[in-house]
């Protein structure tokens, strides 16, 4: 909490609420207290958050001096959270609320809703309830008939319906005679919605209409879903055309989605309701797949929405290749691979895994263009349950699917069907055999965020293991690998790879992606050749590659730091004998749950009798059974381990019910949290579902 000096308020802070800035104003505390409610909105900028608070907050306190009310005026705002951290942000708050002693009483404001009321008031008890619309309503007709002059009226329970009414309002200073139609107001209340990607639309109600003065037409985005919310439209858009066809009510968008096949690209145009006056366009893509599309009505004699699901979507029509030139680079390092680097972009629809975003974007690289293969991190398509795209040249787009997912090394290989590429200029790039040294010049050749191509003459700086902070809840996170870090930074890029002075390909320059704190952040660091090739040339000829994984997290220890723990002279000198370069061994740092074979802290000294003191050795000599020499407690012991085979095809299972998202335990909650392969995880549910009001949290077994 962050107080901020503005002359004349008594206190101003600025808060971070679940990564949401909010500001909590108290203009006065008139008697020791001050009365404000929790506005909840979108604004343009933290100063235009700050200005709202600041003039609500004087405004309760005259609305409170007219009330004879015996306090002073207040307000929070909030900056709209993400729906996933909506209630860590009010918990937060709360919890600051409640820390004020009772001098700041809150209650419910613009976008403040029955489910965030509950939230705050488990927290804190300086909370106004209850509905307060009758003193509302009564207080409104007072100030109508003390202004005598009302800007606008809404007349209703005259019957009639159907009717002409004839009205006589002032205009600009005369009097001017009118007539409307009397209006069902049931007629013009949606009584039905469209479940479609994971939205929910229904037609623009009276209610809407008459809040934002907006014509009483078109289709209002209720829920964004998977298929909205990706491309940045916001609940509270109104859908007025589909592929150019308009959309005045429901019915119509529903005819025109259910002649869409799956995967279709068409074009939306949408206002804002707070926005009419701005139309805007999007690209968006039909999804028929994650999310059925069904017709929900209500039924007033049971109190259920029932459901109609739309017919089946007609097959996608014949894919035409498109065909392209590549881009024209200065540098001739950055034109060679022109040729080899494409741009990735995944969307999950589904957070499973722990996945804490729906959108990633990243670079990739060719490894066999006549088989469709391309080489990406796991930053940017961190779940087999995910919709991808590749971007060639910067000029044609192609979807693609997960080959492999590997489940600790931060790669993933994904296919696509050279055929729909036409003449395309396209080539895998050629692969070294070697990582570069710390010392050894290098080229990073990538893409920029504006999809360019750049080369960056660069220096490795250091090859060390990789150790990424524990990400809460679990979720993917590299390890068990060498990093290469350079010398320069690299600015702007979406990643690429290093090569040689000869364009050879020694590294992918990936981006790995880790949480501090409560913040998603990411580095880019080299990928060494070694970790990936050997998938690589797996899947070139047509097999299907297997990863071997340990159950174990490791990193280096130095020697000296090993003799504290017991090693003796004998081990040392093997040690200094088998690699003369690098005085280190691997320490167990973590064990997956449910193996009692590793124990953490282990110092391993072999592996079926060779010594293995670099990560690459560990991967090279894992087998399903091994014995191992390990230091253990000062001593050294002999134990059976073994190594797991993974399919890289990821999470394969994963059940919707009741609002909770529900699948095996991922393998980041066995190794980061040692629980134990047993039970089924919840990776994500729903607020206001039954598994929410049953307290089935998500990140829980």
């Amino acid at each position: 909490m962050r107080p901020l000096e503005i002359a004349g308020y008594d206190e101003v802070h600025r808060l971070e609420c679940g990564g949401a800035p909010t500001f909590l104003a108290i203009h006065t505390r008139f008697t020791g207290r001050a009365f404000g409610g929790i506005r909840i909105r979108d604004y343009p900028s933290e100063r235009a958050a700050l200005g709202d608070a600041l003039a609500l907050s004087q405004a309760m306190s005259r609305k409170a001096a007219l009330a004879e009310i015996p306090g002073g005026g207040a307000k929070t705002v909030m900056m709209r959270p993400p729906p996933e951290r909506r209630r860590e942000a009010l918990e937060e708050l709360a919890a600051i609320i409640e820390s004020l002693g009772g001098s700041y009483c809150c209650g419910g404001d613009y976008g403040f809703t029955v489910e965030d009321e509950a939230t705050v008031r488990a927290r804190t008890r300086h909370i106004a309830t209850g509905d307060l619309s009758d003193a509302t309503a009564a207080g409104v007709e007072l100030a109508m008939l003390a202004a005598e002059i009302p800007t606008s009226v809404a007349i209703q329970g005259l019957g009639r319906v159907g009717e002409t009414l004839a009205i006589e309002v002032e205009r600009g200073g005369r009097k001017v005679e009118a007539e409307t139609t009397v209006r069902d107001l049931h007629a013009i209340t949606p009584s039905s919605f469209l479940e479609l990607g994971g939205a929910v639309v229904h037609d623009l109600s009276y209610q809407i209409a008459r809040q934002f003065e907006v014509p009483l037409r078109g289709v209002y985005v209720a829920s964004t879903g998977y298929i909205f919310a990706s491309l940045g439209i916001d609940r509270g858009a109104v859908i007025q055309a589909v592929g150019g066809r308009p959309t005045p009510d429901l019915a119509s968008l529903e005819a025109i989605f259910t002649e869409l096949p799956h995967g279709t690209r068409t074009s939306l145009r949408y206002f804002d309701v707070e926005a009419p006056l701005r139309e805007r366009v999007a690209v968006i893509t039909v999804d028929r797949c994650f999310f059925p599309m069904t017709r929900r009505t209500r039924d007033d004699d049971s109190g259920i929405w029932l459901a109609s699901p739309a017919p089946p979507p007609p097959p996608p029509p014949p894919v035409t290749p498109l065909s392209t030139t590549l881009p024209l680079v200065d540098d001739p390092r950055a034109q060679a691979l022109a040729a080899s680097l494409v741009t990735v972009e995944a969307t999950v629809p589904h957070k499973i895994d722990g996945v804490h975003a729906s959108n990633f974007r990243g670079s990739g690289l060719i490894v066999d263009h006549e088989r469709g293969l391309v080489i990406t991190d796991r930053s940017t398509v961190p779940a087999a349950l995910a919709d991808v795209r590749l971007t060639f040249a910067g000029a044609v787009e192609v979807d693609a699917r997960i080959a492999f997912l590997h489940p600790f090394h931060n790669y993933a290989i994904l296919a696509y069907d050279p055929a729909e590429l036409g003449d395309t200029p396209l080539r895998a790039a050629t692969l070294g055999d070697a990582p570069p040294r710390p010392g050894e010049p290098v080229w990073v050749v990538g893409l920029r965020r504006d999809q360019k191509v750049f080369a960056q003459r660069n220096e490795v700086a250091t090859v060390s293991a990789l150790d990424l902070p524990l990400p809460r809840p679990p979720r993917y996170r590299a390890s068990n690998l060498d990093k290469i870090a350079l010398n320069h930074s690299v600015r702007s890029s979406l990643g690429g790879v290093l090569t040689d002075d000869e364009g050879a390909v020694h590294a992918l320059w990936a981006t790995f992606a880790y949480q501090n704190q409560k913040d998603h952040k990411t580095v880019e660091l080299g990928l060494s050749v070694r970790l990936w090739r050997g998938v690589v040339d797996a899947l070139r000829r047509g097999e299907a590659p297997t990863a071997w994984d340990p159950g174990i997290e490791l990193r280096y220890l130095p020697l000296a730091s090993a003799r504290n723990h017991g090693l003796g002279e004998a081990w040392a000198h093997r040690l200094e004998a088998a690699d003369p370069r690098r005085r280190q061994v691997l320490i167990v740092e973590r064990v997956a749950g449910g193996d009692d074979r590793w124990r953490s802290g282990d110092i391993l000294l072999e592996l079926d009798g060779a010594i293995v003191n670099d990560l690459d050795a560990l991967d090279a000599a894992l087998r399903p059974t091994m014995r191992a020499r390990v230091l253990r407690d000062r001593e050294v012991v002999e134990i059976e381990v073994g190594a797991t085979p993974v399919s890289g095809r990821g999470t394969e299972r994963v059940l919707h019910w009741a609002g909770a998202l529900i699948q095996e335990v991922p393998r980041s909650v066995r190794v980061q949290r040692g629980l134990a392969e047993s039970g089924v995880y919840v990776s994500l549910y729903w607020y206001g579902s039954p598994a929410s009001r049953s307290r089935l949290r998500a990140a829980r077994l």
